[in-house]
């Protein structure tokens, strides 16, 4: 099976034989907007990793997402406000309130359990 980078290559060779510049410049364009794609979804899973490897990543039914600190001594199982990590690598610990509820005593987010 031709990869869709593959797929292009050949495409562009072919319009550039053909003399379609426009074209030719059309398929380039496209390959480096895969290109741009492929490195910013690198760079993303590569964030991922990180977050992930700080403790377990749990999402809310509203989409806000935040760390829990599993196996570390210093700060057992808390949970801590994804936000406010990314922004200054910040552990904002979440505040409890209600069975399910808690929020961030920093940027004052207001999370579900599930």
């Amino acid at each position: 099976m031709v990869s869709v980078l593959e797929g292009l290559k050949q495409a562009g060779a072919t319009l550039r034989a053909a003399d379609k510049i426009d074209e030719f410049n059309m398929i380039l364009e496209a390959q480096q907007k895969i290109f741009d794609l492929q490195l910013e979804n690198k760079k993303l899973k590569d964030e991922i990793d990180k977050i992930t490897s700080k403790g377990k990543l749990q999402v809310d039914s509203s989409g806000r997402a935040w760390l829990v600190a599993t196996g570390n001594l210093n700060f057992g199982n808390l949970r801590f406000c994804i936000a406010c990590y990314d922004k200054d690598q910040v552990r904002s610990p979440l505040i409890k309130y209600g069975s399910l509820k808690s929020y961030c005593q920093l940027c004052k987010a207001d999370f579900d359990k599930g």
